[in-house]
């Protein structure tokens, strides 16, 4: 099985949409799920809807808060415009991620930019999971005009 683990600052929209999306696209060998470094206190309800516009619904109420565990069997860690601190991140080993989504927040709560937000997370998990199906994620990625990359283990 393979796993995959969203982490966004707030687990509040881009996190959840990230999650729905993986798993529309992922077949029964593929998990996912997301979490907050400091969780909001709910899903923002223009993500929802958004997600529920293009047939999909995020199956929790609350964000999750990023904790130590969530990493030990993870097999890619995908951040989502957030910093993991070292005492999480030690107990992680797989393939780190990143992806460069704008918060959505920065750009006010019409539910025009959380559309817009959907829509590059949807392409980015797609190259994502087809990335994976194929053996080829970096390929994938680099496909996503600097939206997407793979982060060199060397790097902290």
């Amino acid at each position: 099985m393979v796993t995959g683990l969203f982490v966004s600052p707030y687990d509040a929209a881009r996190g959840p949409m990230a999650e729905a999306f993986a798993l529309a696209y992922a077949d029964d060998s593929m998990d996912f799920f997301s979490a907050g470094l400091v969780p909001a206190g709910f899903v923002r309800p223009q993500a929802t809807a958004v997600l529920e516009e293009v047939g999909l619904q995020v199956d929790w109420e609350h964000p999750r808060y990023l904790l130590a565990e969530h990493m030990i069997d993870v097999d890619y860690l995908i951040t989502i415009e957030a910093d993991i601190d070292d005492d999480r991140r030690k107990h992680f080993r797989g393939i780190r991620c990143k992806w460069q989504v704008e918060n959505v927040l920065n750009k006010g709560l019409e539910i025009e930019h959380y559309r817009k937000i959907r829509d590059e997370i949807d392409a980015l998990a797609r190259d994502l999971i087809f990335g994976l199906r194929s053996g080829d994620l970096e390929t994938r990625f680099k496909a996503s005009g600097g939206k997407a990359e793979i982060v060199p283990t060397t790097e902290e």
